[in-house]
């Protein structure tokens, strides 16, 4: 690397026109602040603008958005630019209802959930084809703000097709569930997890082999880290210096609390 002087007398040679003018040149070229309405659109949900949530080998991204309605719909773009918007059967056409998109693998498939009608959530895959299979974990409640979650995440599909996420039951409670490529759905609890509202077990990723990781909200609603490994052996664990009942836990519940929909325990990113 080389190292370069400036001699201060040279410095002062330079008249003060042309300093004026690089001065000129250079904000001219700065970056414009976004429109004040952006920035407050953006600040309470980026999600009211397209949002891109994952991208597949091919170059093929997905995600959701939401229309004049705000309703939302899934959509993926081709590498070439070419849109395809898709809804899943079943999916509300109200406010705050609809599909939405969060994961692809390498196989087209994509995954996420949509809000019925009833504001009750369920899980879909869409295969490279376009067939939208819809799914449900075994004990997810089927009252406003309960159902099944595949949920915020890109790894929440492996390259098998094997798909994660979590589930609310009928108390509000939740719990992480498995469904594998045939198919067939697996549900578990961390150790510890708590069963109260707003408490239990999120999954969020998954590992071309199987293995799950996620948080869980134990009884005092302090959060704790879990990996669940292609055998279903789950082990728990903490960082060193993690907070505790007045750390973390609290404060995850209170945005779960406070942004959602009517009668969810859910944070808002589920618009």
């Amino acid at each position: 690397m080389k190292t370069f002087y400036f001699a201060k007398r040279k410095l002062q040679l330079v008249p003060a026109a042309i300093i004026l003018l690089g001065l000129t040149i250079s904000t001219k070229y700065l970056p414009k602040p976004l429109p004040c309405l952006t920035r407050q659109v953006l600040a309470r949900d980026p999600f009211r603008v397209p949002s891109a949530l994952d991208i597949d080998p091919s170059g093929r991204t997905i995600g959701f958005f939401r229309d004049a309605n705000n309703v939302r719909h899934g959509f993926s773009r081709s590498k070439n630019g070419t849109f395809t918007i898709f809804d899943a059967p079943g999916a509300g056409t109200a406010a705050g209802q609809g599909t939405r998109a969060y994961a692809t693998n390498s196989s087209g498939s994509i995954t996420g959930h949509f809000t019925d009608s009833s504001n009750v959530a369920h899980g879909y895959v869409r295969s490279k084809e376009g067939v939208i299979t819809v799914f449900d974990a075994p004990g997810a409640g089927t009252g406003a703000g309960q159902g099944t979650f595949p949920f915020n995440s890109p790894n929440l599909i492996n390259p098998e097709g094997a798909i994660t996420g979590y589930y609310v039951d009928s108390a509000g409670a939740w719990h992480g569930f498995l469904r594998d490529k045939n198919g067939v759905i697996t549900t578990f609890d961390a150790p510890g997890a708590g069963t109260g509202v707003g408490q239990g077990t999120q999954s969020f990723a998954i590992t071309p082999g199987g293995d799950v990781t996620g948080f869980y909200f134990d009884a005092t609603s302090a959060v704790h880290g879990f990996l669940r490994d292609a055998n279903g052996v789950i082990t728990t664990f903490d960082l060193p210096g993690a907070g505790h009942r007045t750390g973390p836990g609290h404060v995850w519940r209170r945005v779960y609390s406070e942004r959602s929909h009517p009668g969810s325990p859910h944070r808002r990113e589920h618009c």
